[in-house]
């Protein structure tokens, strides 16, 4: 690890992952089949298709289109640009390693160097910025399913700085949602039913009971997927998946929303701007738990995040780090256990840096997080280490009517295939 400056080090907290995944040994590091960032100086991923920088990276095989990936590292500007490099590997339809080789998945060089750096323009905590646009063609995939792009130091792949999870798919099956009410009355105005039906007309199934998997996301996230369903209903020619609770996700809650993209005038979210020696700091609007409450539409990016600054020119390289005071009042703390901040910002992860903190003197919980300017969605959750389940509805409740979009995966490995295939995908708004 390398030695920065105090002023850098002292905005660079110890990111670690509380929940369990499957991981492999390589050298120092242990890999992560899932998005995880592997050095605490490493900050802002982002990870996406094309110029949407709040879309998830998804391609159908004959797709032509771009990955993009960007990310800072924490550094001073006296100190050297680091060379990076990335890769891909294949997983099956639970995210863990297939046998299947590079060479066998992709018609493209197996590395490539990410050749766009910059450092930043004179902000209060410098960084370097790193870019990789990735030409993806009709052919670069031979392979669909489920992929993880790795990050890593100097062509040493054990030397791992960054993984991120995206989806390669094929358009073999069709899918037909049909998304409503929960039909259990007990959950009728708290939680979202996903039914469908798949069609197997011209699919490549031998026999689906044995060679299909099915699995459904809420807002792309993976923390909270559904994956052991079985149909109601099966025939030659398609499958039911209706009126089953397994088919249920907790609609939740429409995503708190903090925007600093501007320090100049405030915005929704900010409070007090402050701006000294150390750098910037804010003070976010005193929030309260929302369980309890009345649903209220608000527009959201369903937890994600965008970078950028309307203070100056360039809205990667002049956005500042902001110190972020995060405040939620409570009568006295949760029982249940701790408070987290969370979000795509956290990779949908509970992480020891994201923690809030009881202060009994003021009777709320704080965090000091340090966010790159720009709009975050986030939401406030309890987290049972013993259970290491996450708890969402708990603070900010959970409603029949929040906005939220379903993806519904379809994977196959036939009898001649050595990894899952994802052959069909439908994504769909709750509204539509």
């Amino acid at each position: 690890m390398k030695n920065y400056p105090t002023s850098v080090k002292s905005h660079c907290l110890l990111a670690l992952f509380v929940l369990p995944f499957f991981c492999f040994a390589t050298g120092g590091k242990s890999l992560r089949y899932e998005d995880y960032i592997y050095e605490e100086n490493v900050r802002t991923v982002q990870f996406y298709k094309n110029n949407d920088e709040l879309s998830f990276p998804f391609f159908r095989m004959s797709e032509k289109g771009q990955l993009v990936l960007e990310f800072d590292v924490l550094s001073a500007p006296d100190e050297s640009f680091e060379t990076f490099w990335i890769t891909f590997e294949n997983c099956d339809a639970s995210w863990n390693p297939s046998n299947v080789f590079v060479v066998e998945f992709l018609n493209a060089l197996s590395r490539e160097r990410i050749d766009q750096y910059s450092q930043s323009n004179n902000t209060a905590v410098p960084f370097k910025h790193y870019k990789i646009i990735y030409p993806v063609n009709a052919g670069t995939f031979k392979l669909s399913g489920n992929f993880i792009l790795k990050v890593f130091r100097d062509g040493d792949e054990s030397d791992l700085i960054i993984t991120r999870r995206f989806l390669v798919s094929e358009d073999r099956i069709g899918i037909v949602p049909d998304i409503g009410l929960s039909m259990n009355p007990g959950q009728r105005y708290t939680v979202q039913q996903v039914n469908f039906r798949i069609n197997f007309q011209g699919s490549p199934f031998n026999n689906p009971f044995r060679e299909m998997k099915v699995v459904v996301l809420q807002n792309m996230r993976w923390d909270n997927a559904i994956t052991q369903l079985q149909p109601q209903f099966m025939t030659q020619d398609f499958a039911e998946y209706n009126f089953n609770s397994n088919n249920s996700f907790p609609g939740g809650n429409e995503f708190r929303k903090l925007d600093i993209r501007s320090l100049r005038t405030n915005s929704f979210g900010m409070g007090r701007v402050m701006h000294d020696d150390a750098g910037w700091s804010v003070s976010v609007t005193p929030e309260k738990p929302r369980k309890g409450t009345s649903y209220f539409t608000n527009g959201d990016f369903n937890g994600s995040f965008y970078i950028k600054t309307t203070d100056f020119s360039d809205p990667v390289l002049d956005a500042q780090y902001v110190n972020c005071l995060f405040t939620l009042e409570t009568p006295a703390p949760y029982k249940e256990g701790p408070v987290y901040f969370y979000g795509k910002i956290t990779d949908w992860s509970i992480k020891n840096r994201y923690e809030m903190v009881w202060n009994a003197g003021t009777s709320r919980y704080e965090g000091n997080f340090l966010l790159k300017q720009g709009i975050y969605d986030y939401e406030y959750v309890l987290y049972n280490a013993k259970k290491r389940t996450v708890d969402e509805a708990a603070i900010e409740g959970s409603f029949y009517e929040t906005e939220n979009y379903y993806t519904i995966l379809v994977y196959m490995m036939g009898i001649t295939d050595r990894t899952q295939r994802l052959i069909g995908v439908k994504h769909l708004n709750y509204y539509d």
